[in-house]
């Protein structure tokens, strides 16, 4: 029966780091969701090795590797994701969530609740700049301080900022 049992953990744990080893290289190739999905699965794998077997220990240590693993390179995909031209906010918010599994500790969650914080600072004030744009298309100049108030509260740390920044000039050099 002992016997059995370790063959049935080293079994699980080389089905672990095969899965392990696919997830990685889906990450280098930029498939994240998929790389993600993955990694889950290999996690799943290694913490199914009983605890009474003989390899339990190099199972735990290999899953904690693969979180580490998997965390670096949703943190990295994110950051991407936060300085493209266009980020897709929604999109990384949910990144973050999927990700929430691999965060190890406390600075790990730390950084996911900042970035998710980030995220939705700036779909906040995404929706400020489009209602804004949206009265100034208008053209009724009586409407135009609604929208100002809307572009003076977009943080200054938004990637949209800018944008707000000058409709702002153009509300002012319009009103003179």
């Amino acid at each position: 029966e002992r016997t059995d049992l370790n063959a049935k953990a080293l079994l699980a744990i080389a089905e672990a780091d095969q899965l392990g080893a696919r997830a990685a290289g889906l990450a280098k190739e930029g498939k994240l969701e998929h790389a993600l999905e993955t990694y889950e699965r290999a996690a799943h794998q290694y913490e199914s090795v009983n605890s009474k077997s003989m390899v339990s220990r190099e199972a735990l240590a290999s899953s904690a590797k693969l979180g580490n693993e998997a965390f670096g390179h949703l943190t990295q995909s994110l950051r991407e994701g936060a300085k493209a031209a266009r980020p897709d906010w929604r999109h990384l918010q949910g990144r973050i969530e999927a990700g929430q599994r691999f965060a190890v500790d406390g600075k790990d969650r730390a950084l996911l609740r900042r970035l998710g914080e980030a995220c939705r600072t700036n779909l906040e004030d995404e929706g400020r700049f489009v209602d804004a744009g949206k009265l100034i298309k208008q053209q009724n100049a009586a409407r135009f301080g609604e929208a100002k108030k809307l572009l003076e509260a977009v943080d200054p740390r938004s990637k949209i900022y800018p944008d707000a920044l000058a409709y702002l000039e153009w509300l002012e050099a319009d009103a003179k």
